[in-house]
């Protein structure tokens, strides 16, 4: 797997934004980095630019360093698999945080018991994304009755 530099960085933004949903969670943290000076994160892929698996791994620098989020994004299961069964790019034995697709849960589980890792799930994460804003109610009259209520909501009555 190879480390994305600046300008390869700013080429996967563009090209997990066309990826959503699936790669929101992968694409906010390029996102970020591509923006913001931040805790420093390799982001890997198994090849560039068609990649088929990209992973964000933290830096753990010092050793307080427990509770930064290993992010997958992957379009290949398979070659996933192959990655996180065949290469030392995660390391299965300290405290893990894994951000990736539920699609992948028990290929994952399977893979940390083969690397004598245990764990559970602590949290599911649903992500909505409206693909025609035009759906949504104006808001022009709600804020207007928030601003005449002085930044607290109430509705002025009707008329």
């Amino acid at each position: 797997m190879e480390i994305l530099d600046e300008e390869q960085l700013k080429m996967a933004e563009t090209l997990l934004s066309d990826l959503f949903p699936q790669s929101l969670q992968v694409y906010g943290y390029i996102f970020q980095m591509n923006r913001v000076k931040s805790d420093h994160m390799d982001v890997l892929v198994d090849r560039w630019p068609d990649f088929r698996v990209i992973l964000i791994r933290p830096l753990r620098e010092k050793e307080g360093d427990f509770f930064k989020d290993v992010s997958v994004y992957s379009k290949d299961g398979d070659k996933l698999k192959k990655i996180l069964l065949e290469t030392e790019i995660v390391n299965w034995q300290n405290y893990l945080c894994l951000g990736i697709d539920l699609c992948y849960e028990e290929m994952i589980t399977s893979i940390a018991a083969t690397r004598g890792a245990t764990g559970n799930k602590l949290a599911v994460c649903h992500m909505l994304r409206l693909q025609d804003p035009s759906h949504l109610p104006q808001t022009d009259s709600f804020l207007h009755d928030i601003m005449l209520a002085g930044g607290m909501y109430m509705r002025k009555p009707q008329q």
